[in-house]
């Protein structure tokens, strides 16, 4: 189709929650320990390059995602939620924008964003 692009503004809303492993802080100022939990909440966005080809709805709720990542970065699942719009995968992500608060209780509250890290997970 002549005048079609491959370019598309993708914003993503996160409701979810976590679970630490035990080692160093989120934010590197100090410890964690394991099984501390809390909720994460936030979005990002970004432009992303490739062949739409959408296999779950557009808009809302797309469904929870699990990974299966473990302490050292490793994930079970090595792709990541971009095969779900995009014919094999995509090709290029430009201007990413992110904010995400992980509340942790008395643990303590990190905030992570394109811009800064501030606050962490302790405890």
């Amino acid at each position: 189709m002549e005048g079609r692009t491959n370019h598309f503004c993708v914003r993503r809303d996160f409701h979810g929650t976590f679970e630490t492993f035990a080692g160093v802080s989120p934010n590197l100022t100090g410890t964690v320990g394991a099984g501390v939990t809390g909720a994460v909440d936030g979005y990002d966005w970004a432009v992303f390059t490739g062949e739409w080809a959408p296999h779950v709805a557009v808009s809302g709720f797309v469904g929870d995602f699990d990974l299966g990542c473990n302490q050292a970065g490793e994930c079970a699942i090595r792709r990541g939620v971009g095969y779900l719009f995009f014919a094999n995968g995509f090709q290029s992500v430009q201007g990413r924008e992110f904010s995400l608060v992980y509340d942790g209780g008395e643990h303590g509250i990190w905030r992570q964003s394109d811009e800064a890290s501030v606050g962490d997970i302790t405890g």
